[in-house]
């Protein structure tokens, strides 16, 4: 333990004890006690002043940093949505970007602003510029599944067939073919449109290899673009978009789906050679080998020992149908 000790400011007196420091200030120096301990509370007022003055300083300069900061924030902030970024430069870049704030209770059709939750849902039900979409044909089969509400949907669709377009009542223009293949989710079936195709295809398939012959008839089949019922977007995910009818697409994932594909197109080319060739053509080698290969593909779904050779076929077909449908385009991505 440390004690503490007292010097005179006349000489050079010190002890440590404060009984003997007062007597010798009295005797010494004529000083009662009252005026000692005036002038240490006099210095620690003075040392109390000195801590103020720096707490003020102090209390200035944090100020001064936080005038900085709100000088900062008003220069960096987003004056369409007041979100505030970290530097001038991602502000530039963020204001090119920037679509501003939306009010929640806002019609995103005809931009009305509506008092509640509620009354926003009453009114996007009646708004008159309702577009023909997803939603809508969505709402539309799930509230009633009567055949009558599907005739109520046709006649809106405009009888154009060379340009296979929708037309609302804003009179904007929805692009989407009325003829596109659909996939019949319930039945796990789908029904390829093979009326561009002719017979001189037939002499095509008879020239080359089997695996190419049927490469080569996938090829012929999706140039129709009533058959361009599965769009990849990209060949990096395992989901692509499917057709489901009256422009609705679902996102399937591909090992659900592709197999079924491969089944129908082996079905519809099987169709096709039938309804082209004669019984002695189909007994030709060069034939029966397509057929046979044809065989194979469709299936493949059934066969629990499945040659090795087919099975590299097999998947190397699925990985060309990958490709072929990342080159499709769904009808409401394009622009008119």
């Amino acid at each position: 333990m440390t004690t503490e000790n007292y010097k005179c400011k006349y000489c050079i007196y010190n002890s440590n004890r404060l009984y003997n420091f007062k007597r010798h200030m009295m005797t010494k120096h004529n000083e009662h006690e009252d005026n000692i301990f005036i002038n240490d509370n006099q210095k620690m007022v003075i040392a109390n002043q000195n801590i103020v003055n720096d707490n003020q300083k102090m209390v200035i300069a944090n100020q001064n940093i936080v005038n900085d900061n709100q000088k900062m924030v008003i220069d960096n902030k987003c004056s369409k949505c007041n979100k505030i970024l970290s530097s001038k430069q991602n502000l530039k870049r963020h204001l090119l970007i920037c679509k501003g704030v939306s009010n929640p209770l806002e019609c995103h059709l005809c931009h009305k602003i509506l008092s509640d939750y509620s009354s926003k849902w009453k009114h996007l039900k009646t708004c008159k510029n309702k577009d023909i979409t997803t939603t809508s044909v969505n709402e539309l089969i799930e509230t009633n599944n009567n055949k009558n509400q599907i005739i109520t949907l046709n006649n809106i669709i405009t009888n154009n067939n060379s340009n296979n377009i929708i037309t609302n009542s804003n009179n904007t223009i929805t692009n989407y073919n009325i003829h596109l293949v659909s996939y019949n989710k319930e039945d796990r079936t789908i029904n390829f449109d093979i009326n561009h195709l002719n017979k001189d295809l037939i002499y095509k398939l008879r020239t080359i290899h089997e695996n190419d012959a049927f490469d080569h008839f996938c090829y012929k089949l999706f140039q129709n673009k009533n058959n361009q019922m599965v769009v990849k977007t990209n060949l990096r995910y395992i989901y692509s978009n499917v057709h489901l009818g009256f422009n609705i697409w679902e996102k399937m994932i591909d090992n659900n789906i592709y197999h079924i594909i491969i089944y129908y197109i082996s079905e519809t080319m099987n169709k096709y050679i039938y309804e082209n060739t004669t019984i002695e053509e189909r007994d030709e080698k060069k034939m029966s080998e397509i057929l046979f290969y044809i065989k194979m593909m469709s299936s493949k779904m059934i066969m629990d020992k499945y040659p090795r050779k087919y099975e590299n076929y097999y998947k190397n077909n699925i990985e060309s149908l990958k490709l072929k449908f990342s080159e499709f385009i769904k009808d409401d991505d394009i622009d008119i």
